[in-house]
Parts: C-alpha cells; sequence; structure tokens
C-alpha cells in the first residue's frame, strides 16, 4: 500500500463511445522521494504526440506528488520529444 501511485501510470484517452479506452502512453514516478525529490518519466505512442498528452501527464503526476510527500519533481525530457 505504501507504494501506490508511486510507479506506474497509464495513459489512456476519455472512454469512447463504445466503452474502451485507447492506450496514449505511460508514465511513472520513479519510487518513493528521496530527501524530498522524485523523478517522473513518461512515454507517448507516436500517433499521440504533439496533442499535449505527455504535457497533461507531467502537470497532473507532478500535482499528485506534490500532494503525497514530495518536495520536487525532476522530469528529464529528451531534446527530440519536445515540440
Amino acid at each position: 500500500p505504501d507504494a501506490v501511485g508511486w510507479y506506474g501510470w497509464i495513459m489512456a484517452l476519455e472512454p469512447q463511445d463504445d466503452g474502451r479506452r485507447v492506450l496514449v502512453g505511460a508514465a511513472a514516478l520513479l519510487g518513493r522521494p528521496e530527501a524530498g525529490e522524485v523523478e517522473l518519466g513518461f512515454g507517448v505512442l507516436e500517433a499521440f504526440r504533439g496533442h499535449g498528452v505527455a504535457s497533461e501527464a507531467v502537470r497532473l503526476l507532478s500535482r499528485w506528488a506534490l500532494e503525497n510527500g514530495a518536495g520536487q519533481v525532476v522530469v528529464h525530457v529528451d531534446q527530440s520529444d519536445e515540440g
């Protein structure tokens, strides 16, 4: 229970008309905070890049981490993924 939320998260679109959700990527807080700091990593399927999916995931997971004990969230973005 202490690890809930600190590891893998699935990124999916809101349910479609048929009720199915579409997987668009995954993200993870890389363990519980150490000295108040936690790293966040993510990946978005190519077809969904450039639509703000990663930005929203970083914003939401950073807020969750800060509300649950992290003092700082570190995100590494590959320059080739920016845009």
